[in-house]
């Protein structure tokens, strides 16, 4: 299935471009309305405690020139009852701001840990909101690393799958992949099920006399698949005899400029580790290549099946530790503005956003989105939050 504009020109997007605005739009609003609300109760609390810190201060600027006056006057008297009095009501006073001060400090406590609380109630609903767009919307991607771990549970073997995501403006987010639609990656599987025939010179024949170790052609169709990390430049592969044992053979694969190398690892075997070179056989580099491709394709499906967020980082900083939820807005308002302002300015109606798919037998099917529920979505933003979604034009009126 293809995306059109609503004027049936192309589509460069293979992915219905306004289910992921409207997501992000409902889901940004909330956690932009969240995270504006926690500031106003950080602010109101430290103004609060500022204000009574204020007041403790006077009042012991006050208490000093109090009691400088009664000392003064009880000196000049010079009286035995005068001086008495002068000192039990300055321990008095003394007493009382004492007091004050520490119930201020304990009120101030009071508050703060009490904002500490609402404010950690509304991050993690915050970080829901955020999440829930991540795992349902699409944006476009820079690159997709998709890792997997062969981990035995008790006696069942199963995989492990997870990916990162490179997103432009420095948005890194790293998800795990539920396996439960993927009938394939539900059990360990062979080198087999990817590539046939891959024979490569990285087996050890060990001479019984002397000890000497020599590569051998290794044929590598029965081995599992322990485990790979894959790039569009970088693989690890893992791969190991039986699913539940540990791996024993590793292959570190990268192209450094426009040329492939390859590095072998046997972490079974350190003895023949360290007697075979670590560099794999040019000969055996179209091989492994072959393999990193098809293990990568093969893989691409599981994209689709995101389960649960891992991570967020923007310019390398966790999103949500570092809060940076406006900051992450901001930047995803900036991607997806090109992408609606061309879709706008396609659609037959100003008032609607409009995309057509298209199957491959030429059927077509109109897809549209209302601007006035986008408009809705942000009603209850205070307006400096509201503006974050200026650059996206939903609130302009149609010319």
């Amino acid at each position: 299935m293809r995306y059109l504009y609503g004027d049936s020109a192309p589509f460069p997007l293979r992915y219905n471009f306004l289910a992921t605005l409207e997501s992000f739009v409902g889901s940004a609003a909330i956690a932009l309305a969240l995270d504006a609300e926690s500031r106003g109760l950080q602010s109101a609390a430290s103004a609060a405690a500022v204000g009574r810190t204020k007041s403790i201060d006077e009042l012991e600027r006050f208490h000093v020139f109090m009691m400088q006056g009664l000392r003064e006057g009880a000196a000049r008297t010079g009286d035995q009852y005068t001086s008495e009095y002068a000192r039990i009501m300055g321990e008095h006073a003394t007493r009382h701001v004492e007091i004050a001060r520490t119930l201020i400090s304990q009120q101030n406590d009071r508050e703060l840990a009490s904002v500490r609380l609402e404010v950690d109630r509304r991050k993690i609903d915050v970080r829901g909101s955020v999440e829930t767009f991540f795992r349902t919307g699409k944006l476009p991607l820079l690159e997709s690393r998709i890792t997997m771990g062969l981990v035995t549970d008790g006696r069942e073997a199963r995989n492990v799958l997870s990916t990162i995501s490179i997103i432009p403006e420095g948005i890194v987010a790293g998800f795990s992949l539920s396996i439960d639609g993927l009938e394939d990656w539900k059990r360990p599987r062979k080198v087999s099920e990817f590539a046939q025939g891959v024979d490569l010179m990285v087996g050890a024949r060990k001479s019984w006399f002397s000890k000497k170790v020599e590569p051998e052609i290794l044929h590598l169709d029965d081995y599992f698949v322990g485990g790979f990390e894959l790039s569009d430049d970088a693989a690890e592969i893992r791969l190991r005899k039986k699913a539940d044992q540990p791996d024993s053979l590793i292959f570190n694969v990268r192209r450094v400029d426009s040329e492939l190398v390859a590095d072998i690892h046997r972490p079974d075997d350190p003895d023949v580790d360290g007697q075979l070179p670590s560099r794999v056989d040019a000969g055996d580099l179209v091989q492994l290549e072959r393999l990193w491709q098809l293990l990568r394709s093969a893989s691409l499906g599981a994209l689709e099946h995101k389960e649960h967020v891992i991570s967020i980082h923007l310019d390398g900083e966790d999103v949500f530790e570092a809060g940076l939820v406006v900051p992450l807005v901001e930047r995803i308002v900036r991607i997806l503005a090109p992408t609606l302002a061309e879709i706008d300015r396609r659609s037959p109606n100003a008032n609607e956003l409009s995309l057509k798919t298209e199957t491959d037998a030429g059927h077509r099917e109109e897809i549209y989105l209302n601007k006035a529920d986008l408009v809705r979505k942000l009603a209850a933003l205070p307006p400096a939050e509201r503006d974050r979604f200026a650059p996206l034009g939903i609130e302009r009126s149609p010319a």
